[in-house]
């Protein structure tokens, strides 16, 4: 009995790996300054795994680079590494849409002398995938103040990508 139980299991580990999509996106986007006079302009890089299959909850995370503006007439610059939750609905062949949420960490850094510290944040939004072309808008914030400002960067952010 208990092998007929492992043989189940590692069937179904085999299917659901198998069953498993992968789409892989890049994008460039722009954030709203909330707060501050930071105006966000990034690229990204990232992936979407399906792991519930054959339920559409995807699991997105990737890699966004920016430059957010001045602080205290310096440049900065923010690594950024999400992690999201996504429901993909699909009407259509070629065409998804549907709402994501989730929490990210960034890396930060001042330049001309300023600190690198580490934040963290959240951000919910929606998400259109229409024949290969990504689109994101979404709201963002950080749950930390940024560097010694006492501001909490957040905003509106469009992103506009590929799908690979």
């Amino acid at each position: 009995m208990k092998r007929i139980i492992v043989l189940l299991v590692l069937l179904s580990l085999a299917l659901t790996a198998s069953a498993q999509r992968v789409t892989w996106h890049l994008g460039a986007y722009y954030q709203t300054p909330g707060g501050t006079e930071f105006r966000h302009l990034g690229g990204y890089a990232g992936a979407s795994f399906e792991p519930f299959f054959p339920w559409p909850v995807y699991l997105e995370t990737g890699l966004g680079a920016e430059a957010c503006g001045t602080l205290k007439g310096a440049e900065n610059f923010r690594l950024e590494l999400p992690v999201n939750l996504t429901w993909q609905w699909e009407p259509a062949p070629l065409f998804s849409m549907g709402p994501y949420a989730g929490v990210n960490a960034a890396y930060n850094k001042i330049r001309q002398g300023g600190p690198d510290f580490f934040t963290w944040g959240w951000q919910a939004g929606i998400s259109i995938r229409p024949n290969g072309v990504y689109i994101n808008v979404a709201y963002h914030s950080d749950m930390l103040p940024y560097y010694d400002t006492g501001v909490k960067l957040s905003g509106i952010r469009v992103t506009l990508g590929i799908c690979l």
